[in-house]
């Protein structure tokens, strides 16, 4: 239609893209982080499990920095970052099952 300018332009849609894959990528390695936090004894799980509530906290507050500025973009990425969060945990109970020293 007339008087209808288009503002987006290819270069802005990439960077946009791959903004978000290197987000979602990075947010992915959370699990092989903690394992090899708990495994190096850098921190240990009992401190993990004890301070859910504040990394549910920071999850979203990078969420809100890495994704556009509406819920539904922070929400997706944040939930899963959690859930990611949640399965290292596991992982850390199932391949060290004994207290770490």
């Amino acid at each position: 239609p007339r008087g209808v300018a288009m503002t987006t332009d290819i270069q802005n849609y990439l960077n946009f893209c791959l903004h978000l894959m290197l987000a979602f990528g990075i947010s992915f390695e959370m699990p092989v982080v903690i394992v090899l936090l708990v495994f190096t004894s850098l921190i240990q799980e009992a401190t993990l499990r004890r301070n859910r509530r504040y990394v549910f906290l920071i999850c979203f507050i990078i969420a809100a920095f890495l994704t556009p500025p509406d819920a539904l973009s922070m929400t997706l990425l944040g939930l899963p970052m959690y859930g990611l969060y949640e399965l290292g945990l596991v992982l850390v109970r199932w391949l060290l099952p004994g207290p770490v020293a």
